[in-house]
């Protein structure tokens, strides 16, 4: 379009004049060659004094006269426009995403990568773009050229128009790094830089002298300009930008299971262990571990979630330590209601009185360090969605596991044990068997555990006896022992430091052997039950087993084993003897009389009964009741016994005629003295 100049009617000459002097040409825009196409510019300048009307003018007539003609005089030229390169734009927006995928698709949305060039002129243009983290694993867009990709590359090189350029950049791929141990790709997190250098070519314009626009600084929009070398025109604009992947914590991952140091059974106070002690082993956060510029790095081990108990109350109670205080862990913990604990609290599993084997177990999450830690002992709710994934509690769980060594108890020996009882005098002795007689005195019920998950002890059997009292007494008998069934010992004094061990085999036998005539109880043997833990040897004699019960296989407590001899009747005995050679004369009485004067039949004697003195509550001199029979084994009508003299006091006689036998009985008083009288009172 024309510049025109309109001049005012008062316009002088001088600055008409000063006017032409002041007409200039100059460009707007970043390429006036228009890539170089468009060197030349023409150019006319018309001066016209138009339809001057001035008085005396000079001119007079109209203007389309005097620009027909003599009223307008034209000035040409043409400029000539040498064409210098101008440096390109680059523009670019940092990046800031969430870890959790293992690349990032830069756009124009993200990124936002755009190059500008005013006088490309459509020309072959060059971009490569590095990234300082992982690999640039595609280019997408459409038209030019990509350098290859394969083997992985940090740096690719695009080629083509500005458009094709800028289509391309809008459009790559960046994989990132897959860190060493358990984090793959998706888990990396930190920052890199991608740094975009555009080459122009040099296609438009000559070198210039200065970098007009140039702000120095490549980290921001339009970048830094440069020369590519000492003398072409081609001209470099480097972009970088940062992209910040921001961690995302992973939850940590629990494996396997642990187990609390045994303790014995009937401990009071186990010393317990650590959190930390307990679950480390079992606890990684390595996809956390990504390291790099900015990368996360591992969590420790904050804690546990107790979220299951399955100890019974017949096993123990698991406890963990509240600032020196032993608290119970409860049994009804669940993942919506568990139970914190912090790495450094210790847990201890207190047995129940006497149990031992496996008791039921502790389940926990484990939790990282990426949270601060709940309050010690409170309750945390672990459940669903608030374990795993990105939470700070593992999603798998961890059994803690425990056992109780068992600590044998010794056999409990009760009530009193007998040994059927003899009669007086026996001819045939056989005893019992150990077991038959201790069997039921004996228990080791503390060894039978039902209780215990597994591991649990059992219960003993008897397994023999150790005899630690026994008073001798000669007058009664003596208590013998058998290990062959058959061969009797008599048993010595013993005690708890020299006492007589049995096994408790069919063999091994008790007996007591009376002392002819004696009736009654017999002495008492004390004696202490042995178990099947300790070891018996039958017969041994000077056992000292003064150390029992507790955890020994020996019974604190003793058995008292008694037996009594049953009395029976002995036949009393008399000196008396008959009168030898006796010999009788018929009288002369005749008519039914007694024919023959009565003879004592005995000389006198004395007449003695061991039961009296053997059995209790008889009186030595008394015979008591019995009787006194006499018989003429070859009596005739006639004949007949009696006994002379006035009966002692409940004494009666009956028979005695003939052969029929005399019988003289006695009362319950009747004394030695009077049966020994009576006796020497039978006649014939």
């Amino acid at each position: 379009a024309p510049l025109v100049i309109t001049l005012a009617q008062a316009t002088t000459i001088s600055q008409v004049q000063d006017l032409l002097a002041a007409i200039q040409y100059r460009h707007v825009g970043d390429d006036p060659t228009v890539g170089n196409n468009d060197t030349s510019r023409s150019y006319t300048i018309v001066l016209s004094d138009g339809n001057n009307a001035q008085s005396g003018g000079n001119a007079g007539g109209s203007a389309a006269a005097a620009h027909a003609g003599l009223a307008a005089t034209t000035v040409s030229g043409t400029i000539n426009i040498t064409a210098t390169n101008d440096p390109g734009s680059v523009s670019a927006a940092n990046v800031t995403v969430n870890e959790g995928s293992a690349t990032l698709n830069l756009s124009s949305t993200v990124g936002n990568i755009s190059i500008a060039d005013p006088d490309d002129g459509g020309a072959t243009l060059s971009a490569t773009v590095t990234v300082s983290t992982g690999t640039i694993s595609a280019v997408g867009g459409s038209g030019g050229s990509v350098s290859a990709l394969t083997p992985a590359t940090s740096t690719v090189t695009i080629t083509g128009t500005e458009a094709q350029l800028n289509s391309r950049l809008q459009a790559i791929t960046i994989a990132f790094p897959d860190p060493s141990g358990d984090a793959v790709a998706a888990d990396w997190n930190g920052s890199f830089t991608v740094t975009v250098v555009y080459r122009d070519a040099g296609n438009t314009g000559t070198r210039p002298s200065t970098l007009r626009g140039d702000t120095g600084s490549a980290t921001a929009n339009p970048g830094d300009f440069a020369y590519e070398d000492g003398s072409s025109a081609v001209l470099l604009t480097t972009r970088t930008f940062t992209v910040q992947v921001t961690s995302v914590n992973d939850a940590p991952v629990a494996s396997g299971s642990a187990t609390l140091t045994a303790v014995q059974e009937d401990a009071t106070s186990p010393s317990g262990d650590t959190v930390s002690a307990l679950f480390s082993s079992n606890f990684s956060d390595a996809k956390d571990d990504v390291g790099g510029s900015g990368g996360s790095s591992a969590n420790s081990l904050l804690g546990v979630v107790v979220t299951a108990n399955a100890a019974t109350a017949a096993q123990g109670t698991w406890q963990w330590n509240n600032s020196g205080t032993w608290t119970n862990v409860s049994t009804s913990l669940s993942d919506s209601s568990g139970l914190f604990l912090t790495s450094a609290t210790s847990i201890r599993f207190l047995p129940a009185a006497n149990f031992n084997g496996v008791p039921g177990s502790l389940t926990a999450r484990l939790a990282d360090s990426s949270i601060t830690a709940p309050t010690n002992g409170s309750t945390v709710n672990v459940a669903g969605a608030n374990n795993g994934g990105g939470t700070a509690y593992s999603a798998t769980t961890v059994v803690l596991g425990t056992s109780i060594t068992a600590v044998n108890d010794a056999p409990v020996a009760s009530g009193a044990a007998t040994l059927s009882p003899l009669d007086e005098d026996p001819t045939t002795i056989a005893g019992a068997t150990v077991s038959s007689l201790f069997a039921a005195r004996f228990s080791d019920s503390t060894d039978a555990i039902t209780a215990a998950v597994s591991g649990g002890s059992s219960a003993h059997t008897l397994a023999g006896i150790a005899i630690t009292g026994y008073t001798i007494d000669t007058a009664k008998g003596n208590w013998q022992f058998s290990t062959d069934g058959s061969t009797w010992t008599s048993i010595e004094t013993v005690s708890d430091s020299s006492a007589l061990t049995l096994g408790a085999g069919a063999n091994d036998r008790l007996r007591v052997v009376p002392a002819a005539n004696f009736n009654g109880a017999a002495p008492t043997l004390t004696v202490r039950l042995i178990e099947s833990s300790a070891s018996v040897t039958s017969g041994a004699t000077g056992v000292n087993v003064s150390v029992n019960g507790g955890a020994t296989g020996i019974s604190s407590g003793t058995v008292a084993l008694d037996t009594s001899i049953t009395k029976r009747n002995d036949a009393p005995t008399l000196t008396h003897t008959a009168i030898a050679n006796l010999t009788v004369t018929e009288n002369t009485s005749t008519g039914g009389a007694v024919s023959i004067d009565a003879v004592n039949l005995l000389n006198a004697g004395t007449v003695a009964d061991i039961d009296l003195s053997t059995t209790s509550g008889l009186s030595s001199t008394v015979f008591g009741a019995g009787r006194i029979t006499a018989t003429l084994t070859d009596g005739i009508s006639g004949d007949s016994l009696l006994v002379s003299g006035t009966l002692p006091a409940g004494v009666s006689t009956s028979g005695g005629s003939g052969s029929a036998p005399l019988v003289i009985t006695l009362a319950q008083a009747t004394t030695i003295s009077q049966v020994q009288d009576l006796l020497a009172a039978i006649q014939y």
